[in-house]
């Protein structure tokens, strides 16, 4: 294994900006429309995630002032990779509309509960606000912590971090989901069991990095060094090898489901250890 080169400390506190921030270089932020109902602003990252898990359709609107409204099939930039369809592709697009209506039939099967009595709802409701009086309610743990060092564990979630240097700092088990760090350096660093699903890791150093257990589902690691890194048992799904260096990189156990390989091709269903 290569050692971490000497790098400056981690990043200032001006480096380290959330996606819900008004920032020039920051994500661009829309509001969605699905169903006649109006949410957001969210970032284009949040906007994937919802498309790859069902909660949106392409069919669906955005909009960033909510006055001009565009068919989210229509903007390139804020669907994934291996969900767009050629202009005019019918076929394609239907095929897409089919698996993610699929998906949330699944996943409202799988959440429907019981009908309980409405007396019996009222006194858990009851019990669940005394207790909440005798010990208080529990402090929020998931607010981004964008001006934190490098450390493990750190919550980094849709923190924009252009070309973060980490040096030699763990970063096991840390939440980057979403988060912006194109051309960060992370060479040799431990990543192992962190959430970067949906980061953006664009030309990112990850050579010799380690990511075994790591979640990087739907992440774009278009052009990325990820020479003799090892994902070994981790959640590649849906994430974008393209234009990525792959020598050496270990896969073992590795989940890539409808990944975009290095060459540009679309991992099948059920890939396992390797791209097929």
């Amino acid at each position: 294994m290569l050692e971490a080169p000497e790098t400056e400390p981690g990043p200032s506190s001006s480096q380290r900006l959330t996606m819900n921030e008004k920032n020039n270089e920051s994500a661009k932020a829309w509001f969605t429309r699905h169903d006649g109902v109006i949410s957001g602003p969210v970032s284009e990252a949040r906007i994937r995630q919802q498309l790859l898990e069902g909660l949106l359709n392409l069919t669906d609107q955005i909009s960033q002032d909510q006055q001009a409204w565009l068919e989210i099939g229509k903007v390139p930039g804020v669907v994934p990779l291996q969900m767009r369809a050629e202009s005019g592709d019918k076929a394609a697009i239907a095929k897409v509309e089919a698996r993610a209506k699929q998906r949330s039939k699944e996943r409202a099967r799988v959440g429907r509960i019981p009908v309980v009595p409405l007396v019996v709802s009222v006194v858990i409701l009851v019990g669940v606000l005394l207790l909440s009086l005798l010990i208080g309610m529990p402090e929020k743990i998931d607010t981004p912590q964008c001006d934190q060092p490098p450390a493990p564990g750190v919550n980094w979630r849709n923190c924009l971090l252009l070309g973060i240097d980490v040096g030699s700092s763990s970063l096991a088990g840390a939440n980057l989901n979403s988060a912006v760090l194109r051309q960060g350096r992370f060479s040799a660093t431990n990543l192992s069991a962190a959430d970067l699903s949906y980061a953006d890791l664009r030309k990112a150093d990850l050579r010799y990095a380690q990511l075994t257990n790591a979640r990087l589902v739907g992440a774009n690691l278009q052009g990325a060094d990820l020479r003799d890194a090892d994902l070994r048992e981790s959640d590649l799904r849906f994430a974008d090898f393209t234009g990525a260096r792959l020598q050496g990189m270990l896969l073992s156990g590795s989940r890539l489901d409808d990944a975009i390989w290095s060459d540009g091709r679309q991992c099948a269903a059920e890939s396992l250890g390797a791209c097929r």
